[in-house]
């Protein structure tokens, strides 16, 4: 947990603290930086304005549906065929699987018969596609941590009845608890990585939509 003292008067604020040090050394691209910044100014304001738990209550009746309400697709081949041709699978890619004993992707573990969860996942995407004639494509969100062997590992399915794309997450530079600075003081590279962070599961809007592959699957009607 960071800590960061309040600013003293005419002082530069820690946002702005760290903004300049992000300017100066050039680690982040603009759309990166400007990523970053959001982030670290909303961890910044929450320290100084907690949550008031008082006034946080579930949701009102009718908002959360409950899945026996839904109405069930008809048994309409000629539908089905439409809908799914609109449907993209995307997986959460970015964790590594070293608490399990894997070095790489967690999705790279062996789990059944020789397969890996990322086997599994492919296996059944292609038998969605196969049995109604469609062309679901398997979307997969990787980390500066499980790109590279992902690319690596994804080119056996190469021949199979699906298409795989890859986008990466975002990369975030630790920050020094004592001056809210980067811990880094260079762009990312690989022996450097112990440095940076990929920011969680809630980067996936934004680094999908960053990625210009959100463009491209709106462009296909999906």
């Amino acid at each position: 947990m960071i800590q960061y003292k309040t600013h003293a008067p005419g002082r530069l604020s820690v946002e702005d603290q760290m903004s300049e040090a992000l300017s100066a050394s050039e680690l982040l691209g603009t759309r990166q930086r400007k990523g970053f910044m959001k982030l670290f100014r909303k961890y910044c304001s929450s320290k100084k304005s907690p949550i008031d738990w008082k006034v946080v209550h579930p949701p009102p009746p009718g908002m959360v549906i409950n899945s026996n309400s839904v109405e069930a697709c008809p048994n309409d081949a000629g539908l089905k065929h439409e809908l799914l041709d609109k449907l993209v699978i995307l997986k959460l890619n970015g964790g590594l699987g070293t608490t399990m004993g894997c070095q790489g992707p967690k999705s790279a573990i062996e789990v059944r018969q020789d397969l890996s969860f990322l086997d599994l996942t492919v296996r059944q995407v292609e038998y969605l596609n196969s049995l109604y004639g469609v062309d679901v494509p398997l979307v997969l969100m990787n980390s500066f941590n499980t790109h590279e062997e992902t690319v690596r590992i994804i080119r056996k399915y190469r021949m199979h009845n699906l298409s795989i794309h890859t986008f990466n997450q975002s990369c975030y530079p630790f920050v020094v608890k004592e001056s809210a600075v980067p811990l880094p003081n260079a762009k990312y590279d690989k022996l450097t990585r112990e440095k940076w962070y990929p920011p969680g599961h809630g980067d996936v809007y934004n680094a999908l939509f960053e990625s210009g592959l959100l463009e491209n699957l709106i462009n296909q009607v999906r």
